[in-house]
């Protein structure tokens, strides 16, 4: 299956009717389906750990001596400019997918490939730093060699780990490899890209909403199908499959012919046998994005208001609120029975609360136009 790393979907498919009695009893025991709840637990842990490790690599870049480091080169800022073009570039990306998949499917899946192989390597790295470490170990010291001598051990015990595993998914195709892929390209992105201030963030998931909800609901009657649910559940083909067969190894060595891209979370359902729920990372990485901004800025204006108070409890509120448009998002699956953009349940369950709380506190300005860059310099005069 692929689909656009900004595309958003839950899926049960089926043909909308009007749901039954039964039915209706039916969801709420829909909701405890071992496959939502694998996707709740999952979806929450990742815009956690993944707010959390963002941190972690601004302390990086800042502590380090490099001076191209310190001036936030590690990561990337969506600008207001990308803010207002990025939903027109992921419709064109999705009807591109959507039109000439089979013409490119192979790049998608090359890239797909180097990506999922950079993302698992880089949330294997403190793994491999605290085993370097418990063997006594010094994980960060550069390899001498002319092909690695820019990396150190835990980075190239990272990437050899990735591209096992990476290449274990290739020949096998297995869902829980593909999951854990799907679950480091989520928590790399949330690490390395940064919404600046909640103008920005309000103004890029306002328009990624409307492009969910165009592509999801109004597209069948444009195209005469749903644009989003096809790409989202359309395989690629498997290189590897064809060179098996060429080397006369393909019985031996059974490479499935299809591969399901790691543009989602899938779990099988306890409910329905051979069935899976579905999330797709868009609906975990564009609310983290502005959930792991919310955690950066409680933080950074802790130290400047620590003597007046803290603008603390908007990080646990919007990971809260999160939960709950996602589960507004699962119900509405449920009684539909048809595929749902999760955006539109997700963007207003967590801004609405989010500006009439900092309304209420005084905070909204401040947050609003907040620039990390003026804050540092602050921090720093009162160190």
């Amino acid at each position: 299956m692929s689909q656009s790393p900004l595309s958003t979907t839950q899926q049960i498919t089926s043909e909308f009717h009007s749901p039954s009695i039964a039915e209706r009893t039916a969801i709420f025991s829909g909701l405890f389906d071992t496959s939502r709840i694998w996707i709740f637990g999952c979806a929450l842990f990742l815009i956690i750990y993944g707010s959390k490790r963002s941190l972690s690599v601004d302390s990086l870049f800042t502590d380090s001596k490099d001076e191209k480091n310190k001036e936030g080169k590690g990561s990337h800022t969506i600008e207001l400019s990308h803010a207002i073009f990025l939903p027109i570039g992921a419709s064109l990306s999705l009807l591109t997918m959507f039109l000439f998949f089979n013409v490119f499917q192979f790049f998608f899946f090359i890239s797909t490939t180097v990506l999922s192989v950079l993302s698992f390597s880089f949330l294997l790295l403190q793994v491999c730093e605290k085993c370097f470490n418990f063997c006594n170990i010094d994980g960060n010291s550069k390899i001498s060699s002319r092909c690695c001598n820019d990396y150190t051990r835990n980075e190239c015990l990272s990437l050899l780990v990735s591209t096992i595993i990476v290449s274990v998914w290739i020949f096998t195709g297995h869902w829980i490899l593909m999951d854990a892929i799907g679950c480091a390209l989520c928590v790399t992105m949330l690490s390395y890209i940064r919404l600046p201030n909640l103008k920005v963030a309000t103004l890029l998931l306002v328009g990624l909403l409307v492009y969910d909800v165009f592509w999801v609901f109004l597209s069948e009657y444009i195209f005469n199908d749903n644009v989003m649910l096809r790409v989202a559940t359309r395989p690629a083909y498997n290189p590897m499959n064809y060179v098996a067969k060429k080397l006369n190894i393909h019985e031996k060595v059974p490479v499935p012919k299809n591969l399901s891209l790691p543009g989602k979370l899938m779990f099988p359902s306890s409910r329905y046998p051979n069935r899976f729920g579905m999330l797709g990372l868009g609906d975990i990485v564009l609310p983290g994005l502005l959930i792991s901004f919310i955690l950066r800025f409680e933080k950074s204006t802790t130290k400047l208001k620590s003597s007046q108070g803290a603008m603390t409890g908007y990080y646990n509120m919007s990971v809260i609120t999160y939960f709950i448009g996602l589960l507004i998002a699962t119900t509405m699956s449920e009684m539909f029975q048809a595929a749902q953009p999760a955006l539109l349940y997700l963007v207003p369950c967590i801004l609405i609360p989010l500006i009439i709380q900092a309304y209420r506190k005084g905070d909204l300005s401040a947050m609003w136009n907040y620039d990390a860059g003026e804050n540092s310099k602050e921090e720093q005069l009162i160190v």
